[in-house]
């Protein structure tokens, strides 16, 4: 019997996948002075201005917002609210009407009302680590459309000048959209008072940043140090 040849094994090669590294975009803003003009950039941190996007969220974000804006007190009285006597109208039998009871039913004159609206609750919830991933992804969509930018409020006079607003809003070509000034102080701050009067021009604090103001202006505006305060108290609390 003839011996059988050995079969050759191929040795196999492991092939490794290459990952190209992802390329991080550094995002910047733009610092403005007081008359509109350039005067440099400022860094953006990936922590709140590099997440990535998310619709699902953001959609879930502006419903429970819309909600939480219903107030609920729309309310009528019934039957058994509406003050009045509840004696019989009239007797039962004999006078030729029709029988009725409480004067307090809905199809008389100052009785109750039938199926009428009621006080309710709106409002629906969402966890801190929602409110901040949504504002973070909003703050992204802004800041990879270059609509976030900083301005120095120096050199503004001690009382509101609205003029030397919209003068700086026409310089930095942003008279004809929304714009969101991102403040540290509302109250009693200067360019916030010189602010307010403006159309589609609304002013916000840093600490009340949220992302339904983002997503409903076209522009983001830090003002002086509001852009730091709003990274120390959005990113380093996380």
């Amino acid at each position: 019997m003839e011996k059988e040849t050995p079969i050759k094994k191929t040795p196999t090669i492991k092939v490794q996948a290459v990952t190209t590294p992802k390329k991080v975009i550094k995002l910047e803003a733009q610092v403005y002075d007081i008359t509109g003009k350039v005067t440099g950039s400022v860094p953006l941190p990936q922590e709140l201005f590099g997440v990535a996007p998310n619709d699902l969220l953001i959609a879930q974000y502006v419903r429970v917002y819309n909600a939480n804006q219903r107030q609920g007190n729309a309310q009528v009285k019934g039957r058994s609210e509406v003050a009045g006597s509840t004696k019989k109208v009239w007797k039962q039998k004999g006078t030729g009407r029709a029988r009725h009871g409480s004067g307090k039913s809905n199809i008389w004159r100052g009785g109750g009302v039938t199926f009428g609206p009621a006080k309710r609750d709106f409002s629906l919830s969402l966890n801190k680590k929602q409110k901040s991933l949504a504002l973070g992804i909003s703050l992204s969509q802004s800041a990879t459309k270059s609509n976030v930018s900083v301005i120095s409020s120096k050199g503004i006079n001690t009382k509101p000048q609205t003029k030397a607003i919209v003068s700086a809003l026409s310089a930095m070509d942003m008279h004809h959209k929304k714009v969101l000034f991102v403040s540290d102080e509302i109250r009693g701050n200067v360019f916030a008072l010189s602010s307010r009067n403006i159309p589609r021009v609304d002013v916000i604090q840093s600490k009340t940043l949220n992302a339904y103001s983002v997503l409903n202006h076209d522009v983001v505006v830090f003002v002086d140090s509001a852009l730091e305060s709003a990274i120390t108290h959005f990113v380093q609390k996380k």
